[in-house]
């Protein structure tokens, strides 16, 4: 999906706009603007980046930093943390998680490695890894979807005729480990037409994206088993919970590092009951 522009807000706004990619490769993200990115996304942990700095800060990089990896995720970064520092429900934090959820998007089309030792970053003093970028991508993922099952927002990404167009992101399975903990802060299973194209589309040779799937179900199977009353069907449960953890397991007679062989047979047995 390529992104051309991003979300504007009718509460404060503004908007984001990527420049096209024959502008953005002519130049490189200057060392000074990374930094300045860099310190916008620490201070934004705490809460003291204001939705308009925040997106001032993006504006501002944009158009040399458009197609720069490193400034990428720094851009999102910012988004992201700032929007995540806002209470829910509000629109500035809804453009914001938008904002930064687009920039992601931009990531996985630019595609590559985050990788520190790139010469261009020499001079860049930014302790800003691929794993930070992970994270920060899995904190985005869990706030947008607290923010669909507790007050029905970003209700669009969530919906199954629209997965196609959204597509595996940068990191499915950082996606659903974000996902794997839904249940127990009341999610009762709107996430499910996202998971579904994720384990349908997106799984890797390992088969991680099945599997965080699987541990999904097995937070959902915690609830559901105790409790007649449960959003979900038990069996329903049941069904998905045996799908997803076939596919991940793939006829291994030893289990796997996400599900062990201990924990597949004792699933198993709970399952069976």
């Amino acid at each position: 999906m390529r992104i051309t522009a991003l979300l504007k807000t009718a509460c404060i706004g503004f908007f984001v706009a990527l420049p096209s990619a024959s502008v953005a490769q002519q130049s490189t993200c200057p060392p000074d603007t990374l930094e300045a990115l860099h310190a916008t996304a620490l201070s934004a942990e705490n809460g003291n980046v204001t939705a308009q700095a925040a997106v001032d800060a993006a504006n501002a990089a944009l158009p040399r930093c458009g197609q720069d990896r490193l400034g990428l995720s720094l851009m999102m970064a910012v988004l992201a943390k700032t929007g995540g520092a806002l209470a829910a429900p509000a629109n500035e934090r809804d453009a914001l998680l938008f904002n930064a959820l687009q920039l992601a998007w931009e990531i996985a089309r630019v595609g590559g490695v985050l990788r520190r030792d790139d010469e261009r970053y020499g001079r860049v003093s930014v302790d800003w890894i691929q794993q930070s970028e992970q994270r920060t991508y899995r904190g985005l993922m869990g706030d947008l979807a607290a923010d669909f099952y507790t007050h029905g927002r970003n209700d669009l990404f969530y919906r199954a005729d629209q997965q196609a167009q959204f597509g595996c992101g940068p990191y499915p399975v950082d996606e659903l480990i974000a996902y794997t903990f839904a249940p127990s802060f009341g999610e009762r299973g709107e996430l499910r037409a996202r998971i579904d194209y994720l384990v349908a589309n997106c799984d890797d040779t390992l088969r991680n994206v099945s599997g965080h799937a699987a541990k999904y179900w097995v937070e959902h199977f915690n609830f559901g088993a105790y409790d007649s009353n449960y959003a979900i069907e038990i069996g329903d449960i049941r069904r998905e919970l045996s799908r997803n953890l076939d596919l991940h397991l793939s006829d291994s007679m030893w289990g796997t590092v996400l599900f062990p062989l201990e924990d597949v047979e004792y699933l198993r047995f709970l399952l069976d009951e």
